[in-house]
């Protein structure tokens, strides 16, 4: 029995234009701020504020919580479960919840 090794070609790269992309019509994922205004991940706000409008079982209210980061907003999200209606603000010092979407600082939205 003959062995050779034959050269294994990379996969072809496919590249998505705009005219191929359609988003779904219905999605929970919503993008916030202007077309083409897309930041490299090592340009994204060093602090957060995270703010729970909603919940399910329970209903304290409105809360709010500062973060070092992102990530670390959205892991203490998914920890608290009864979380149903959340947003995550760029920056700190939000008064509240609709402040921060009028300085355009939402950055992140899971809408009940």
């Amino acid at each position: 029995m003959l062995t050779a090794e034959l050269p294994i070609a990379p996969p072809p790269v496919v590249r998505a234009t705009d005219e191929a992309f359609e988003p779904p019509e219905h999605s929970d994922v919503f993008v916030c701020g202007a077309e083409g205004d897309l930041r490299p991940a090592s340009a994204s706000p060093a602090v957060v504020t995270l703010f729970v409008t909603g919940w399910h079982q329970v209903q304290p209210g409105s809360l709010s919580w500062v973060f070092p980061s992102m990530r670390a907003a959205l892991a203490a999200v998914r920890t608290m479960r009864n979380a149903a209606e959340w947003c995550i603000c760029s920056g700190e010092g939000w008064s509240d919840l609709d402040t921060a979407r009028d300085g355009g600082a939402v950055l992140v939205e899971q809408l009940g």
